[in-house]
């Protein structure tokens, strides 16, 4: 009796899933590769199946119905929590298309999901036609997602990084200086960070070329575990955010999300009670003007 009781609600599950994930591919049919949105927006970087730290972002900031928000890829990584926070983000993208957006990052893709995300679902769904169904779904959401948010015409907003160089995951940028489009690759694999002077001044160079190719002020990148949730690198012309709390296996790394209000103020918000290094209580900080 409660195995047959088990079994129906597995089916139950599989069911609503592989129901989500068709809606979700419907609602994102029509969305640009490159989505370009103006203030208010609340940014927020990798959440690698914090479930908790998604719900506290709601709780800090506001919640979707009244929110926008836009998220910068690496959404679920296979530990625990995974498939929780998958459904909560596609449920509010399919709820609030006009006000909720989701951005393709590095783990959207098979070289990294095959051997995370898929593992959980296998482990939930073990009987295989169940889970080879929700995995082809799945792919088929993960390759509908945008890949670039324009902020104000300014920011440029990716998971990874982008190259002056086109590929398959090219898209073309609006330069409003210039009123033309420029095309650049999407990068998906994170370079190495320079470690000499000479290296980081060439990545600097790089970094400021590539802003005035697009009439960009500012690029903002997640995908990188930041310790205090959020780092300006490159003479400020890169923001590196990170959302999920105690990922780091060396230390308590916080986590935070950029928000910012109708005026193009941004303020930074600590999510998980912002405790650094050491469990120490560290206070919000910066004010930004865009």
């Amino acid at each position: 009796m409660l195995r047959s009781q088990v079994d129906e609600f597995r089916k139950s599950c599989s069911r609503f899933l592989h129901e989500l994930l068709l809606n979700s591919t419907e609602s994102l049919k029509n969305v640009d590769r490159v989505v370009e949105l103006n203030g208010p927006v609340v940014l927020c970087g990798d959440l690698r199946s914090h479930f908790g730290d998604l719900l506290q972002i709601f709780q800090k900031c506001g919640w979707p119905f009244d929110t926008r928000y836009a998220f910068l890829g690496n959404y679920c990584d296979g530990r625990s929590f995974s498939l929780e926070t998958l459904v909560l983000l596609l449920s509010c993208q399919i709820s609030y298309p006009d006000s909720f957006y989701l951005l393709r990052g590095a783990f959207e893709h098979d070289f990294i999901t095959k051997n995370s995300m898929l593992g959980e679902i296998r482990v939930r769904f073990p009987i295989e036609n169940e889970s080879k169904q929700i995995e082809h779904q799945l792919k088929i959401v993960w390759s509908s997602l945008p890949l670039s948010l324009v902020l104000n015409k300014k920011i440029v907003c990716t998971n990874t990084g982008l190259s002056p160089t086109t590929s398959e995951t090219a898209v073309s940028i609006k330069n409003t200086v210039e009123n033309k489009a420029v095309k650049v690759g999407v990068l998906f694999e994170e370079k190495k960070s320079p470690n000499t002077k000479k290296a980081i001044e060439e990545e600097t160079k790089a970094r400021k070329e590539l802003c005035t190719k697009l009439g960009a002020s500012l690029f903002i990148h997640s995908n990188k575990i930041i310790e205090k949730g959020y780092e300006f690198r490159f003479e400020n012309s890169v923001l590196n955010l990170f959302s999920a709390s105690g990922v780091a296996s060396t230390y308590d790394n916080r986590a935070a999300v950029l928000s910012m209000d109708s005026d193009n103020v941004a303020r930074f918000v600590d999510v998980f009670g912002g405790r650094g290094v050491g469990g120490q209580v560290v206070p919000p900080s910066h004010v930004l003007h865009f």
